[in-house]
């Protein structure tokens, strides 16, 4: 196994040696990536101390505080310019809540799964601040709402990230900590699986030394799931209303639902042609397999739709709520079965 350790800081405590030192005198460790994410001179001495523990630590400078986003995509780029063949990338925090032998766990499961997010994932039990265990149960809840991907710790910065996934994550603004819920979110978008690995959980002095922002940084970080959500939410919007308009002037209902399946597509283009700030949109295929996709959701769809109008008597347009919203969940159980472990 070979890995990298990235660790953004920003004016990080006394503990920040010992883990550095611990992890470069395991010789699966190749480099370390400490990220000063603007701490001030204060805090310069500390950084120094942490990188002169061994020749594997690399540190880098931000002259200003720029968010953890911004530093954690400054270590993947150091990382790509100097990566080796089979050599994956972990990301751990700072604050000490991360200890060595986690990270090198899963740093092993990155190289047993390259194609796969791994997360470290903490049990929130007894000794958890109150505003950790909130914050993690409401986000994993609308996470799995809108994903139907069932994680126990989404806000976790222990991460191995795959390589597939950092072209995209270095063309995100996200600058702050909703970069990591954005990363979750590209994953999910890019059909990467999910890995898990059970972490201690561990806080030091009920987590002072870190630097979330319970009201700011919360607000941030739902505003993306807001985003998510209108991005997917639109192309079936205007699917549901070119139905609803073709069906009242009385087109046949075949006519009515290829209409509809067709500007999808062209709504997706617009949306990823406009710059969505985080890229959750992709645009889709193109050409012969476009076709075929709009053909095979026009199938799909249709036969549920006669099939509640026939066996519930309903009409087509309430029949159409009944088929998306079917083909929906189906959706999210596919994801949840096969998209993480």
């Amino acid at each position: 196994m070979a890995c990298s350790v990235l660790i953004p800081a920003l004016q990080p405590g006394s503990g920040l040696r010992g883990v550095v030192s611990a992890l470069a005198a395991d010789e699966r460790v190749r480099r370390i990536w400490l990220i000063d994410d603007g701490s001030g001179s204060e805090f310069a001495e500390r950084f120094e101390e942490a990188a002169a523990v061994s020749e594997k630590v690399r540190l880098l400078r931000h002259p200003m505080n720029l968010g953890k986003g911004v530093a954690l995509r400054t270590g993947m780029q150091a990382f790509l310019a100097e990566r080796e063949e089979a050599e994956v990338l972990v990301t751990a925090d700072a604050d000490g809540q991360h200890l060595p032998e986690d990270i090198l766990r899963v740093a092993e499961r990155a190289v047993e799964c390259p194609d796969a997010l791994v997360l470290g994932t903490r049990a929130f039990g007894e000794g958890t601040p109150l505003r950790s265990q909130f914050g993690n149960s409401l986000t994993k809840w609308v996470f799995r709402l809108l994903t139907g991907i069932s994680l126990t710790d989404t806000q976790t910065g222990l991460r191995g990230i795959p390589l597939g996934l950092m072209g995209a994550l270095l063309r995100v603004d996200a600058r702050r900590y909703q970069f990591e819920l954005v990363m979750l979110l590209q994953a999910f978008a890019r059909r990467f699986r999910f890995e898990t690995v059970p972490i201690q959980t561990v806080y030091l002095e009920n987590n002072a030394a870190s630097h979330f922002n319970p009201v700011v940084d919360s607000i941030r970080i739902y505003w993306v799931f807001v985003r998510f959500a209108w991005t997917y939410l639109l192309p079936l919007l205007v699917d549901f209303a070119i139905f609803w308009l073709l069906q009242g002037w009385g087109a046949p209902l075949g006519v009515s639902l290829l209409a509809g399946k067709a500007a999808m597509p062209g709504v997706r283009t617009l949306q990823a042609q406009l710059g969505e700030p985080d890229g959750l949109v992709r645009a889709g295929p193109r050409g012969g397999k476009l076709m075929l996709r709009v053909l095979m959701q026009t199938l799909i769809s249709g036969a549920l739709v006669v099939l509640g109008m026939k066996t519930l008597g309903w009409s087509a347009v309430s029949a159409k709520v009944l088929a998306e919203a079917v083909i929906g969940l189906l959706k999210m159980l596919r994801f949840r079965s096969s998209g993480t472990r």
